[in-house]
């Protein structure tokens, strides 16, 4: 496990989002659905994706990856998602990659209003190179 998100806030009723969600593979994708749909599909979905069961998250609403450079850890967000996904209240964009620090808040909004958030750590264990990360 290379990071964790952690449930720290938003509107909605707790038991409708994972309280942790553990980052263990080099891309983590969390959404509405679990069962792996084609990616031409409107409701694309990643084979190991996390559940997130609320009506306004999309079927993948975002991803969370790892690269490793000469030993240096970064970590970013992928919004997926038509609502939106946004990092210390800066929205990410459909389709848009941005950079994650350990800290920083993560959350899913609708209708303008912050439904589901999660802090981001980071775990410092030793990840082994891969074709992924370099």
């Amino acid at each position: 496990m290379w990071g964790i998100l952690s449930r720290d806030g938003g509107s909605e009723e707790y038991d409708a989002a994972p309280r942790t969600i553990p980052l263990c593979e080099t891309e983590c994708f969390v959404g509405r659905f679990v069962e792996p749909v084609n990616q031409g599909d409107f409701k694309f979905t990643h084979s190991s994706q996390i559940k997130i069961e609320c009506p306004f998250v999309s079927s993948t609403h975002f991803s969370v990856a790892i690269k490793i450079s000469d030993s240096v850890r970064t970590y970013f967000v992928t919004d997926h998602s038509r609502n939106g996904t946004f990092i210390n209240g800066e929205h990410v964009g459909q389709r848009k990659t941005k950079e994650l620090k350990s800290g920083d808040k993560l959350a899913l909004m609708y209708k303008n209003k912050v439904r589901i958030q999660y802090s981001f750590s980071s775990v410092d264990v030793d990840i082994p190179a891969s074709d992924d990360n370099k």
